[in-house]
């Protein structure tokens, strides 16, 4: 639950020699710290990290009391006593130097605000400021055989020597007890109750470290032949004949200890470098293993050798972590019950060993800082090493006669300045957020002090908020607090909208409350921090911060320090503090905080009024003591929590109180009535109130105790206890049906019975509050961290039917599992557990101080809906288990879920070395079959699991070509191609290709162009030397005599995401010869030989034939592949789909459709329904059928002659195509069809041209002619006729345009039809157009000599179908088909003169007479050219058009 970030700072002793460091601790409070060198004493700050005075020791006091070694503070801070390396003990009285001015303040903050009076608190001065203290050596004394080690109990010190005895010695330097209690003459057994005492037999054993907890009663020790051992004492005097020791079994090379208070446990390390943590069993009083702390062995493989001893651990101050340090360098990081959080280990070193000793961390002694935010290092040198050893040889040869003291000289004192004033330190960091970005002036600073004698590191730490504040909303976010920033993770909408703070401005908070949510991705998906900084001028006189709580939705924090409280909004972004800081200094929070609707919940300390009381105040309005509902209680409030409107608080006096919240409507200012409803006394079961971890309370029943009552009260909650990570289960005592009512009248709550263990070694829990019926698997579940040994998640097992109700039939049950990050927030709709990791960064390894790496934090997650899953089956509970996968089926992630479990399953079954009787995976495996996603589950798990299991999975889980074949049934085929790279491996090649190309047809058929691209290319990757038989129809190749024409690149992911086609500027080339139908009908396999003959020779063909292939092979490959794709082809032409086939040759790698539409023109590109093609382009294209305008209808049925009825169709579509020129003649029209479409100027161009007709204004009554639907009309103006005309032009052209998409890709069409010589769909994409030019283009493209005349007669013979359609079903075609009427009398034309010539042909013997004919037939397709020439000449004449 704590996690490092961002860099270290280092620190430096301000004097010229200041020896070299050797320890570090801190007072009580830590507040101060004393960092002890070899010859002198200094006294530091904790924040800001200063030091305030420094003793230094002469040179004869070093010489004859010997060097510094260890200290230990006093209580109440008044005095430390430092021992040395030849047995002395001397005492420094630590006092407030009333000579400094500045109302005794060497240091003092200036934030603006008024500052309030100071108060005394353990002789030391408590407010703002650094206070000003001298040190002054008040006595010394000698231990006989040398100091091992040194602890305080209350006013004593506790002596061990190196000779094997323990000696109380008072503060002034006197000896408690005469006699010292000699180590081989106290009994050690296994236990207090059972086993038999026995003394030590060896006399030079004695003990080197040890530790002292008054909640334990008792001292853990370690000795010097690394035997551990944990003493109980009746009283704090330590006599001898009241001494027991206890033996920690198996454990014959410690190292160190460390005792967590809060959690009665007792660490110890080992030579190996791992540690083992014991805890004293309540019945027999034996020390019994509770768990291990060590780093994997699979991240960090070979720690002890690498690393060495852990000499080193130091629990948190909350107790909810423990870190450790190895001999050889390096740190580490666990949680309360063995769980890796930080590892150093893993540390950019290098890969020698040199490497990991010279830049690693070495440390020779640590402490934690105030609220565990920093962990004072000190790091150890070789030359500690030896100086260190020195003084050892001649710690037990001296004996001093008297008494020396520090003389004024000795004392430093730090000038007197103003800190906010003073010059910025070279060292002082800034706190760094989470983000990757390098600060250069650290990194100047770092190198600049490089070469200085550095002597403590300060790494900075970040810790959830459930450590000290488990209260219900803080375990629904991950919430992280540091010493003046917040790190908040609620997804991405708080990421989003960090940029602007307009965003939170307009927004009302149901809306942010309803975004929050309602979005699942909103804590799934987001992984940035919101960084919220602490203001300076709450923290300047209030730090450290203590409590953070964070509301439902994420939207308001509180945070409460040394004084008052405040809170943020994240929506304003703004945060509000005390306007009366005098009432933010009578109030200490005490007990921890809460969100309550729209009120802040704390417990604190009066100060003005000296009592405990319970305060809400309103988020609404100002902090102010006016606006506050206050409630006393008799004593100290430790714990608080809310579950709905219901307040639970746990006291000093081992008592828990029950309160109801209820809001009061409809008054001026917000407030809450605070009613007591209850009061539970725990002191029978509880050690010690500081051991209770946390506390709740719950719906959740047990269903054992005796119930008389049907109903069940909505205040009737069981109360969850955590004492000493031990969950109790406090649960009402419904055995009478007796209801007791108060004097007022109300029903009182029922007692609780005894509680029930329900779990152990637990650190955090969560319990939801929704009341979703749905997923009451989920929500009605209680969910534990426990450290190294996992999650546990209480499952409550409801029946099948509700008359089935036995009583022999378990309502809940435990279950654990393993996960791999450390829990912080448990989503229980989501299914998914929140965590937090972190990740170091080594800029500069060559650096010797940056010996820890730059830190950061990322947010982690996981599903946790597998392992539920797999318990209960394991167990033959598949019923709950089908109840909770199936409330869990809507989640996105399901079938990962589902491919989780069988890969567990199988990864621990397949690899077993001993026999399985009852595997567990046909129960798995028949469990997924109940849900659609069983064929992705068991292809996702084959795909990421070695080959050789499959064997395993697949004689469970069926045939890979039954489940093949019944994802085709079921139109999964992008499963169904997962499974071919199953079959590929299983199966031959032949089978493995016959089934892709039966998938590859499905996949073209369903338009799953990804697919079917993927399936080429799998294709392509089969060896095809083991091919048994060439399919008997073969594409054939392309003429090499002609230039190859390519295809455009037609992909739906271009550049112009508004249109699937890309289009290509590159030049249309002369028209070839196409293939004869009888050609392409004699290909066979000799065919075949030649063609790989000579691909042999082309170096393009080569460069795609992967190396040590055989090149025939790889022909045959693509001849294969071709014709697959070939008959796709030829199914859509004979669909006309034209627009599929469009799609299809963009999406398949390299098709080149020109080239197969010329191959293809006279056989599947043909069009035998005119009608029917062009209704189908209609629907592909969603392009509107023309409709005809009023003004139009009257002119067709007006009876006019052939100049109007053509004026009227130039001037609506020939002109407007045109641009008000045409060509009239034949050198212009092969010009007009060689340019690009982009070149013709269309209406809705970016050019926004305006055509208006030119109309005389002497002609009224023509014009009025032209503007009327009736002849007796009137005239009107000639303006307003001609706007008239303009607007229902311009309309109809609107109404019969379609999509802008659609023209884009039509238009596309038409060029790659008229390259590939598909005439007749040109023609039809043109009329779909209804433009003429395009027309004109397709029949002088058909007027060339190598055009087949079948096609023209086609043409001509579609273009008649049509005119028959528009007449009698779509009238709208009707003016463009007149217009258009000359085009097809040309079509007409040349189809009646290709039969005068066929006759000629027959009646012509000789090849003179032959060749005379071609060029009769010539010239008669010049005549009929210029004839038509001539007749559209004329008709421009008659019709002009003018652009405005």
């Amino acid at each position: 639950m704590y996690f490092p970030i961002g860099w270290s700072k280092s620190l430096r002793i301000p004097q010229e020699d200041p020896g070299i460091p050797v320890y570090i601790i801190s007072n009580r409070d830590r507040s101060l710290f004393v960092i002890l060198t070899t010859s002198s004493l200094c006294l530091w700050f904790c924040k800001p990290s200063v030091q305030i005075i420094s003793f230094r020791r002469s040179k004869r006091s070093t010489s004859e009391l010997g060097y510094n070694e260890k200290a230990e503070w006093r209580p109440d801070s008044s005095m430390i006593a430092v021992s040395t390396t030849k047995g002395c003990l001397i005492f420094y009285k630590v006092q407030l130097d009333d000579s400094v001015g500045n109302s005794q303040c060497i240091y003092s903050t200036k934030d603006g605000r008024k500052s309030a009076p100071k108060k005394d608190i353990g002789d030391l001065l408590s407010g703002e400021g650094i206070p000003a203290i001298k040190l002054t050596q008040v006595s010394y004394t000698a231990v006989e055989g040398g100091i091992a080690s040194i602890i305080c109990i209350r006013d004593e010190l506790l002596i061990t020597t190196k000779c094997g005895l323990l000696q109380r010695i008072k503060w002034d330097g006197s000896v408690a007890n005469k006699t010292p209690v000699a180590l081989n003459t106290i009994p050690f057994s296994v236990d207090l109750q059972f086993s038999r005492s026995s003394t030590l037999k060896d006399t030079h054993v004695y003990v080197s470290n040890i530790e002292y907890s008054p909640l334990l009663g008792g001292f853990a020790i370690v000795m010097s032949n690394g035997k551990a051992a944990f003493f109980t004492v009746q009283t704090v005097k330590f006599d001898a004949h009241q001494v027991q020791g206890i033996w920690a079994q198996e454990l014959n090379d410690a190292t160190c200890v460390a005792i967590n208070h809060k959690y009665r446990l007792i660490a110890y390390g080992r030579e190996n470098g791992e540690g083992v943590v014991y805890l004293i069993e309540e019945i027999t009083g034996a020390l019994q293993v509770s768990h291990g702390i060590s780093v994997s062995t699979r991240d960090y493989p070979d720690v002890s050798h690498m690393a060495g001893a852990l000499v080193i651990l130091k629990w948190t101050p909350d107790g909810s972590a423990i870190v450790g340090s190895w001999e050889r360098g390096g740190i580490c990081l666990w949680s309360v019950f063995g769980a890796l959080l930080f590892c150093s280990l893993g540390g950019e070193y290098g890969l020698s060993e040199d490497a990991f000793k010279h830049h690693s961390l070495h440390i020779r002694s640590m402490e934690w800082g105030a609220e565990g935010y920093h962990l004072w290092v000190m790091p150890e040198t070789e030359q500690n090493q030896c100086q260190g050893q020195t003084g050892d040889d001649k710690s037990e040869q001296f004996s001093p006669s008297h008494e020396l003291r520090g003389s004024d000289a000795d004392l430093q004192p730090v000038p007197d300045v103003v800190f906010s004033t003073r010059k910025k330190s070279p060292l002082k960091n800034k706190v760094l957020s989470n983000t990757n970005s390098v600060n250069s002036e650290i990194k100047e600073q770092r190198l600049e002090h490089k070469e200085n004698n550095i002597c403590v590191v300060q790494l900075q730490f970040v810790k959830s908020a459930l450590t000290v504040n488990a209260c219900v909303n803080n375990g629904e976010h991950v919430f992280l607090q540091g010493e003046d920033s917040l790190y908040l993770s609620t997804g991405n909408f708080v990421a989003n909208n960090a940029t602007s703070n307009c965003d939170y401005q307009g927004r009302n908070a149901e809306t942010l409350r309803t975004n929050m949510t309602s979005s699942q991705e909103s804590v799934l998906g987001g992984k940035q921090w919101k960084v919220i900084g602490v203001p300076h001028s709450y923290l300047a006189s209030n730090w450290p911060v203590r409590y953070v709580a964070v509301d439902k939705v994420g939207q308001h924090i509180a945070i409460a320090g040394k004084y008052g409280l405040a809170h943020y909004d994240m929506s304003s972004r703004k945060w509000k503090l005390f306007g009366n800081e005098t009432q933010e200094k009578d109030m200490v929070v005490s007990g921890g905080l809460s969100w309550w609707k729209e009120f802040i919940c704390l417990s604190c300390y009066n100060l003005l009024d000296q009592a405990d009381e319970i305060r809400l105040y309103p988020k609404t309005h100002k902090l102010d003591n006016m606006f506050s509902c206050v409630t006393k209680v008799p004593s100290q409030i430790l714990l608080l929590n809310l579950f709905h409107d219901t307040l639970i608080v746990l006291c000093a006096d081992c008592h828990l109180m029950i309160f109801s919240l209820n809001y009061k409507a409809g008054l001026a200012l917000p407030s809450v009535e605070i009613r007591k409803l209850q009061e539970v006394a725990i002191g029978s079961f509880v050690p010690h109130p500081a051991s209770v971890v946390s506390i709740t309370l719950t719906s959740l029943r047990t269903e054992t105790v005796t119930s008389k009552v049907t109903d069940i009260e909505p205040g009737s909650e069981s109360i969850l206890m955590n004492v000493s990570g031990k969950l109790l289960l406090f649960q009402r005592d419904r055995s009478t049906n007796v209801q007791v009512r108060n004097s007022d009248g109300k029903v009182k709550p029922m007692p609780f019975c005894s509680p029930a263990r329900v779990a152990s070694s637990v650190e955090l829990m969560w319990i939801s509050s929704g009341r979703d019926e749905g997923k009451k698997y989920l929500l009605q579940s209680l969910w534990l961290s426990c450290g190294m040994h996992g999650m546990k998640v209480w499952l409550p097992l409801f029946p099948k039917r509700e008359a089935d109700k036995r009583g022999f039939l378990s309502k809940r049950i435990m279950l654990p599992f393993k996960i791999d990050i450390f829990p912080l927030a448990v989503l229980f709709e989501d299914a998914v557990i929140l965590g937090c990791s972190n990740d170091g960064v080594c800029f500069d390894i060559r650096s010797q101080s940056d010996r820890v790496p730059f830190l950061t934090l990322e947010r982690t997650s996981q599903i946790y809906i597998n392992h539920i899953l797999r318990q209960l089956l394991r167990r033959n509970l598949g019923f709950h288990a089908l109840e909770i996968a199936r409330c869990c089926i809507n989640l996105p992630y399901f079938s990962h879920c589902l491919e989780l479990l069988l890969h567990e399953v199988l990864e621990e079954e397949a690899t077993s070395k001993e026999p399985i009787p009852d595997p567990l995976l046909p129960r798995v495996l028949a469990f997924i079959q109940e849900f659609p996603q069983f064929l992705e589950a068991v292809v996702h798990c084959a795909r990421k699991t070695e080959v050789a299991l499959w064997s395993y999975l697949f004689s469970t889980a069926g045939n890979p070509r039954d489940l093949f074949q019944e994802c085709l049934n079921a139109e999964k085929f992008e499963t169904a191609g997962s499974y071919l790279i199953i079959l590929q491996n299983l199966e031959k090649p032949s089978i493995s290709r016959s089934l892709t190309k039966q998938l590859l047809n499905l996949a073209l058929e369903n338009q799953r162009w990804n697919l079917a691209r993927n399936l080429v290319r799998f294709l392509k990757a089969i060896d095809p030397r083991d091919i048994e038989n060439v399919p008997p129809y073969n594409v054939p190749p392309m003429n090499k005599a002609a230039k190859p024409y390519w295809t455009p690149p037609m992909s739906p992911h271009a550049e112009d995401t508004t249109n699937p086609f890309q289009f290509t500027n590159e030049p249309v080339y002369s028209r070839r010869l196409s293939i004869t139908e009888a050609e392409f009908l004699n290909k066979d396999y000799i065919r075949i030989k030649e063609k790989i003959k000579a691909t042999k020779s082309d170096p393009s063909t080569l460069k795609r034939i992967s190396p040590g292939r055989d090149v025939s092979d790889a022909i045959l490959e693509e001849f294969c592949i071709d014709s697959v794709l070939h008959k796709h082809a030829v199914k859509l032409m004979s669909e006309y789909k034209l627009k599929d086939l469009a799609c299809f040759a963009s999406n398949m790698e390299n098709y080149q459709l020109v080239g197969w539409l010329r191959h293809e023109k006279l056989k599947a590109a043909k069009v035998e329904n005119f009608t029917q093609a062009l209704k189908q382009l209609h629907g592909d294209f969603q392009w509107p059928y023309p409709i005809m305008t009023h003004s139009a209808f009257y002119k067709l049925n007006q009876p006019i002659n052939d100049g109007d009825s053509m004026s009227y169709s130039t001037s609506s579509y020939q002109d407007l195509s045109l641009n008000g020129s045409r060509k009239s003649s034949s050198a212009n029209n092969l010009e007009a069809l060689q340019q690009p479409l982009s070149d013709f100027p269309r209406i809705g161009s970016a050019g926004n041209i305006r055509l208006k007709t030119k109309i005389p204004k002497d002609d009224s009554t023509e014009a009025s002619d032209n503007c009327s639907t009736s002849g007796d009309q009137d005239s009107i103006e000639d303006g307003s006729c001609f706007d008239l005309v303009v607007l229902e032009q311009f309309t109809q052209e609107l109404a019969n345009k379609g999509p802008h998409q659609s023209e884009m890709e039509l238009r596309f069409l038409l060029q790659i039809m008229m390259e590939g010589d598909c005439l007749e769909w040109a023609l039809l994409i043109a009329i779909l157009l209804c433009d003429a030019m395009s027309v004109v283009r397709v029949v002088n493209a058909a007027c060339l000599v190598d055009t087949p005349i079948e096609v023209v007669g086609r043409m001509r013979e579609g273009m008649s179908f049509l005119e028959f359609w528009a007449e009698t079903e779509c009238f709208g075609y009707k003016p463009f088909f007149q217009a258009i009427k000359g085009q097809a009398i040309q079509l007409n034309k040349i189809v009646e003169q290709n039969l005068v010539t066929s006759k000629m042909d027959h009646t012509l013997k000789s090849p003179k007479t032959s060749a005379g004919s071609s060029d009769q037939l010539n010239s008669l397709r010049v005549d009929t050219q210029s004839d038509e020439l001539n007749e559209n000449g004329i008709e421009d004449d008659r019709n002009t058009c003018n652009i405005s």
